[in-house]
């Protein structure tokens, strides 16, 4: 993953596994996400955008630097 606008992009991503169905929940978890969630990510999302456009300064060179960051998916077995 990409470090600049890295929260906007953990938001869409989780957005767009919330919509396929793709996190790994159960049935009551499930209930809970398509509660809750959406919610969550209607205020996160914008203020992700802002945060991350304030921090370019700082991932940009580090996004040079060191490259993309690598993610570990905690519902995945190891």
């Amino acid at each position: 993953m990409h470090q600049v606008y890295s929260g906007t992009s953990a938001d869409l991503i989780y957005a767009k596994d919330l919509v396929n169905g793709g996190t790994g929940m159960d049935a009551a978890g499930r209930g809970f996400e398509l509660i809750i969630v959406p919610i969550f990510l209607a205020f996160d999302t914008p203020l992700s955008v802002v945060m991350d456009t304030v921090f370019l300064p700082m991932t940009v060179p580090k996004q040079f630097i060191h490259g993309d960051m690598t993610l570990v998916n905690p519902l995945e077995n190891h």
